[in-house]
């Protein structure tokens, strides 16, 4: 894939931002929506090498748009598009605005961005990945019965919740096969302080 280049990154920079470390880093967290992923992502960005993004990934890039957040990302997925540079540039840009102010002043030398990518949105991981000198990859995993009823309570029926499981439970597999890190959420709950110490 398309990798950016250190020029790339600085001039995708916000122009309000200190000057500092450039970010060289990514670390892209796949995870279902309500499945506990808020922790896991304060976990990895309570490191002081790691700055956080004030939104998840879907939010900060595509905005309120209904129509973007839900077409675009099935229409990779059913086309089988991994990137498409445009949208790649974009992003990247996006992504650097929404670098957390408090991060971006006080982790000085941090050179890591964490970007949470939920649901559909996982099939953009490699592109997010191409931006970036390095790039690591964490799937957040949770059981089916407790994922399922989550989603339930969100308003989706059992087959629903059963269906959007299987089908990111897939996307997170390939993202797994590529190299992916495994984190449970059960172990995020029963073993809060070895998980962290891990991430």
């Amino acid at each position: 894939g398309t990798r950016c280049r250190p020029s790339e990154v600085q001039e995708a920079r916000s122009p309000t931002l200190t000057p500092r470390a450039p970010i060289d880093r990514v670390i892209v967290l796949n995870c279902y929506g309500r499945g506990g992923s808020g922790i896991v992502w304060r976990m990895i960005g309570s490191s002081p090498d790691v700055i956080m993004t004030s939104e998840e990934w879907h939010v900060g890039v595509f905005g309120s748009s209904k129509t973007l957040r839900k077409g675009l990302p099935l229409a990779f997925r059913s086309l089988g598009i991994q990137s498409f540079e445009p949208l790649r540039r974009y992003a990247l840009r996006k992504m650097l605005e929404m670098q957390r102010p408090t991060d971006v002043a006080t982790k000085t030398d941090a050179r890591s961005l964490v970007v949470k990518l939920m649901d559909y949105h996982i099939v953009f991981a490699q592109m997010i990945g191409a931006s970036f000198d390095r790039a690591t990859f964490i799937n957040l995993t949770r059981h089916p019965y407790g994922q399922c009823e989550s989603l339930m309570r969100s308003g989706l029926s059992l087959e629903e919740a059963c269906r959007w499981y299987a089908d990111v439970a897939h996307m997170l597999a390939q993202q797994a096969e590529a190299g992916a890190i495994t984190v449970r959420f059960e172990e995020v709950v029963t073993r809060p302080i070895e998980t962290c110490d891990a991430l």
